[in-house]
């Protein structure tokens, strides 16, 4: 049975491509090693909910058949004496963890102008309602904080009054207040490190003498967690940087030897020749002026030596060309690798 021979170059061909697919593999798998994260261990859940009810006390009047009225109303700011707020906020986790919370009432009067349909802050006055409070505790999955204070309307469209006045100016006035809480969270016996979170509710109140309506954009209940990360991933880069590394090493490899395997090829018929007819050699480091002679193109190196012999002549070797050169003729003989 005849067996099938792939033709040289087309085998050229697939080698090289073998070894250029094998570093580009190499460097993906280097790349995909670099680009690996670090998994997320879930150890900590817990809920938030966040209340801000509010009711409205009125001033002594005969409009109203109540002295207060809900939340969540439009108000005619001059009925209006206090705003009674209870700031809620329940924290309650899955697991138990020590626990340091920090919570206070801040407020801020903005005043605020409108050009050319742009606003534009003139004033901004801050207000402290409740002085920061602290709390520690041991190993608990809750806890509850409830901060009620009183806003007196009437002191503040006074405030405002007072402010446009002297100075001469419309302002849109607004008190903002809010209800700001950070808590430690620290885990006993693990070696993870404490989480700080900080959170708020909010709320804003417009100061005019015209209608008051209430503004909270607060997120009622809010799940969370706490992640950590971890190491798992050492080894999946390791994997990752082993493999890019053997692919192209080892294509570096193949390819370095055969580079030198074809440099050494090319010069195989110049040692042969001149181990049996070194005689015969000159070797010339520039190529010789042919252009005005006739090329006889030479396919067997034994043909051109036979040649050289009978006309008694040398061989002329510029890098891997062999010349004869006879009268208006020159035998041109290129030395390639008889076999891959």
């Amino acid at each position: 049975m005849k067996k099938y021979k792939i033709n040289k170059n087309i085998r050229k061909i697939i080698i090289y491509y073998l070894i250029i697919s094998a570093i580009v593999v190499g460097i993906i798998f280097i790349k995909l090693g670099f680009n690996i994260e670090k998994n997320q261990k879930l150890i900590y859940q817990y809920v938030v909910e966040k209340q801000d009810n509010y009711e409205v006390l009125l001033k002594p009047n005969t409009f109203y058949e109540s002295k207060s009225l809900p939340s969540g109303l439009c108000y005619a700011s001059n009925s209006i004496e206090t705003f009674t707020i209870h700031f809620q906020y329940h924290f309650k986790a899955k697991q138990k963890a020590d626990i340091q919370y920090h919570y206070s009432v801040v407020g801020n009067l903005i005043g605020k102008v409108i050009e050319v349909d742009e606003e534009k802050e003139v004033w901004n006055r801050s207000f402290i309602f409740l002085e920061n409070n602290t709390q520690e505790k041991e190993s608990i999955e809750e806890f509850f904080v409830e901060c009620p204070i009183n806003i007196n309307y009437e002191d503040y469209l006074n405030l405002v009054n007072a402010y446009e006045k002297e100075y001469k100016i419309k302002i849109e006035p607004v008190l903002k207040i809010r209800f700001i809480i950070s808590y430690d969270i620290s885990f006993p016996y693990s070696t993870i490190k404490t989480n700080t979170i900080e959170d708020a509710i909010e709320l804003e109140i417009p100061i005019t003498d015209t209608i008051t309506e209430v503004k909270a954009n607060n997120e009622k209940v809010a799940s969370k967690e706490i992640a950590s990360e971890t190491e798992d991933t050492k080894l999946e880069q390791i994997v990752c940087y082993s493999i890019g590394s053997i692919f192209i090493i080892g294509a570096s490899i193949v390819l370095i030897i055969r580079i030198y395997k074809n440099s050494k090829k090319h010069y195989e018929p110049i040692n042969h020749i001149l181990k049996n007819y070194g005689d015969l050699i000159v070797t010339v480091t520039n190529k010789p002026d042919i252009s005005n002679l006739k090329i006889m193109y030479v396919t067997k190196l034994e043909d051109l030596i036979d040649v050289a012999e009978q006309n008694q002549c040398h061989i002329i070797q510029y890098e891997n060309n062999l010349y004869v050169i006879i009268h208006e003729y020159v035998y041109w003989y290129v030395l390639i690798p008889n076999h891959e």
